[in-house]
């Protein structure tokens, strides 16, 4: 079994009279139990729990945050086009949701590790798709005469779409920063949507420590309530924020 260790699990909110179940997997707990932040869990799960965010992703990990990241920033691109198609308007702060849809499908990717690796990852995938919503805008400029030089026009023309493709692809890379001071606020947006692509993939910091011993009440009261802790002996220490 594999403990997903995103963020759908909180594990800094205070348990309010925790029952005497393992809450990642459900299942009852038996002598003993432990804490991974504020989570309660069990032996097995504390240890996999330790397993997944000390080890590293592997190749699998990154393959699988990139393919979830391209997918959700083609989306996000395809998103500001469309506003921009049907408005005729440049809405910047489309770039932080795009920098929030990235982010979190490259920590779902990685499974929740998150660290340096997965920033850099979700960064750049963020500044690329937030410039790849002007690819269809490039590519269909190659056809307007009006739009380059005669020799140029016929030189394009002539040229495969995939070289076309291509070019467009490498000239939108460069947009945001053809005339920065005229373009400093959408730099500036722009600069919000890499901060989210990376606040949401930085390492979570838990402490995973225990065992704790289930506490039982004597006869005609509730049985198994959780000790309060003390003292424990760390299972592992915390896991540090490298970023």
């Amino acid at each position: 079994m594999s403990i997903d260790t995103s963020t759908e699990l909180d594990f800094d909110a205070p348990a309010e009279e925790p029952a005497a179940n393992c809450e990642l997997c459900q299942k009852p707990l038996a002598a003993e139990y432990f804490t991974c932040g504020e989570v309660i869990a069990c032996g097995g799960c504390a240890v996999q729990v330790q397993g997944q965010l000390t080890q590293g992703a592997g190749l699998g990990g990154y393959v699988h945050a990139i393919l979830l990241g391209s997918a959700a920033g083609l989306a996000g691109a395809a998103i500001w086009y469309g506003v921009r198609a049907l408005t005729g308007y440049e809405v910047g702060l489309i770039a932080i949701l795009v920098g929030y849809m990235v982010g979190w499908a490259v920590r779902s990717g990685s499974g929740g590790r998150g660290g340096l690796p997965f920033q850099i990852v979700a960064v750049l995938m963020t500044y690329f798709w937030i410039s790849a919503n002007y690819v269809p805008d490039l590519y269909m400029a190659f056809d307007d005469p009006g739009s380059m030089n005669a020799e140029d026009y016929e030189y394009f023309r002539s040229a495969g779409a995939p070289i076309r493709l291509l070019i467009s692809v490498v000239i939108s890379l460069t947009l945001p920063f053809i005339d920065p001071a005229e373009n400093l606020i959408g730099i500036l947006i722009m600069g919000f949507g890499l901060h989210q692509a990376w606040s949401m993939n930085r390492r979570q910091n838990i402490a995973v420590a225990g065992p704790y011993q289930l506490h039982q009440d004597a006869p005609g009261e509730d049985a198994d309530e959780l000790e309060e802790p003390t003292a424990p002996d760390a299972l592992a220490a915390p896991i540090d924020d490298p970023a």
